[in-house]
């Protein structure tokens, strides 16, 4: 006697072709186009999300890191970072009703 339902199938994710990037355009002074592979927060933008080959990859990290060596392009954004206080609390933590003491 069978128990259940149905038998679900598994259906495998399509896969898209990756982005063949020209490998000449990958340039640590070219800006605007390694801006387009760095999050917000100033992270290189995984594969998967960017879906760029394996090769243009390894160019475009490489070309971002060293546009950050020589500080082209920041290491992280200076958007909502996080002061802290010369006590050890946190900037403002007073003022959400926060004590340093807990």
């Amino acid at each position: 006697m069978q128990m259940g339902g149905k038998k679900r199938k598994s259906r495998r994710p399509i896969k898209k072709k990756p982005l063949r990037v020209d490998m000449a355009e990958i340039n640590y002074k070219n800006l605007r186009f390694l801006q387009q592979f760095v999050s917000e927060r100033g992270k290189i933008v995984p594969r998967r999300v960017s879906n760029v080959s394996a090769e243009s990859q390894r160019a475009l990290s490489l070309a971002i890191r060293q546009a950050r060596q020589l500080a082209f392009l920041p290491f992280a954004s200076n958007h909502n970072m996080v002061h802290r206080a010369p006590g050890g609390s946190y900037a403002g933590d007073s003022a959400r009703g926060h004590s340093a003491t807990r």
